[in-house]
């Protein structure tokens, strides 16, 4: 799901974010709920490439996988273009804060 009012706090980084168009949301998020549902098609990972390379076409600098499923599928070496994993994002956050509570 894609909030266009959702992202203005990016505006702090000077960072345009360009999103998918609507056909191209609807897409991500059928295809989202068939990696939940364990039932992906080999067609979902190559629409998902030309989405990103869509983005890439479009002066797009990286591409957030915001979803944490996302990654199932696509990951860095399926791209020249750079990838935020908001998985992995999340992994390092949360390790890092352990550590700090820890006191590692």
């Amino acid at each position: 799901m894609y909030l266009d009012n959702a992202f203005p706090r990016y505006n702090i980084f000077n960072k345009e974010l360009i999103l998918p168009n609507k056909v191209d949301q609807r897409f991500i998020s059928s295809c989202i709920l068939r990696i939940i549902n364990n039932k992906t098609r080999s067609k979902d990972k190559l629409r998902l490439l030309q989405i990103i390379k869509k983005i890439e076409e479009n002066s797009g600098e990286s591409v957030i996988l915001g979803c944490t499923d996302l990654p199932l599928l696509i990951s860095q070496k399926d791209t020249s273009s750079r990838i935020i994993d908001s998985c992995k994002i999340l992994e390092e956050s949360t390790v890092s804060i352990l550590k700090q509570n820890i006191n590692f």
